[in-house]
């Protein structure tokens, strides 16, 4: 009887211990599997952050190129301005240069100028002097008169060579006369020194004679 007993504990014992080692893998096993589901679980959210990750550098990319092509045409057109602003300054020089070049020659025209009026001046009081040193060298003395006991004999002077006589008219002045008669004004003073006793007066009495140069 207490052999059986024995044999009967041992079964037992030998029973519980194959009970415990298989519910030991099956625990092993569940862990396992449980594991595994957090590590796909785990990846899986992992997977995501990355996805979103590469999608919000998809999106900058895309943001950051778009900047680099604004960017190159914002730099094209600032190309395309500075040779523009080249191109108006090449010609702005270019303007400078002939309009330095055009006040050169208008300079130097002004001072050619300058010179051929004061030759011209210098020729013209010359020419307008030479009629009057001639007239005045020509005008031949009057001859010496003769008294006699009852009266002086009075002879007419005749007008020296290049000199006419004109006779005064209402409005005349010595200017009018050498404009109308001489064709230039300027020569009013060839008049005026025919006639020194006639220039002292202020107004010319009308239908005195005087004497003035041919033209």
């Amino acid at each position: 009887m207490a052999k059986w007993i024995v044999i009967y504990a041992v079964v037992l014992l030998v029973g519980l211990a194959g009970g415990i080692g298989i519910g030991y893998l099956m625990a092993q096993s569940r862990i396992k599997e449980a594991n595994a589901t957090t590590d796909q679980l785990q990846a899986q959210d992992e997977l995501k952050a990355a996805n979103a990750m590469i999608g919000q550098l998809q999106t900058d990319q895309s943001q950051a190129q778009d900047e680099l092509k604004a960017a190159n045409a914002t730099i094209e057109q600032l190309q395309a301005d500075q040779l523009q602003v080249q191109d108006e300054l090449k010609a702005a020089n270019a303007e400078n240069v002939k309009l330095k070049g055009d006040l050169s020659r208008s300079r130097n025209d002004a001072m050619r100028l300058n010179t051929e009026l004061t030759q011209a001046k210098k020729e013209l009081e010359q020419t307008q002097q030479a009629p009057l040193k001639q007239a005045l060298n020509q005008q031949p003395q009057p001859a010496p008169q003769t008294p006699t006991a009852t009266a002086v004999s009075k002879t007419a002077v005749p007008l020296p060579a290049g000199v006419r006589e004109y006779t005064i008219k209402d409005g005349d002045s010595f200017w009018k006369i050498a404009a109308v008669e001489l064709g230039s004004v300027a020569r009013y003073k060839e008049i005026e020194a025919l006639n020194p006793d006639v220039a002292v007066l202020k107004n010319l009495p009308t239908g005195t004679k005087i004497k003035i140069p041919e033209k």
